[in-house]
């Protein structure tokens, strides 16, 4: 049953955060237990929905766990983007070079 309703609420986050209802996509989020979640693609709309209602630090924990797994491109991207707005320059610098 916990799988049943993790996806039912990874797909309703979706598709408020495509209407662009980022803070009723982040009240569902909020219930939810993300160090369970596994799925990279969930993780990333997680974090893009956290930076997009200006929780930064957990759009960033999301994002350096995302690089963490793959290194992908686009997360070095994403954290570049968080550590700008939340003034971290070092880290953005470090992560610009990766880049």
């Amino acid at each position: 049953m916990e799988k049943y309703d993790y996806i039912v609420k990874s797909a309703e986050i979706k598709r408020l955060f495509d209407l662009g209802q980022n803070k009723k996509a982040l009240e569902i989020l909020e219930t939810m237990d993300i160090n369970k979640v596994n799925i990279l693609s969930d993780l990333s709309l997680f974090g893009m929905v956290y930076a997009k209602t200006s929780q930064y630090e957990k759009a960033i924990n999301i994002f350096e766990k995302i690089y963490d797994r793959i290194g992908s491109r686009r997360a070095v991207y994403q954290l570049i983007k968080l550590y700008i707005k939340t003034r971290q320059l070092d880290l953005a610098e470090d992560f610009f070079n990766i880049y």
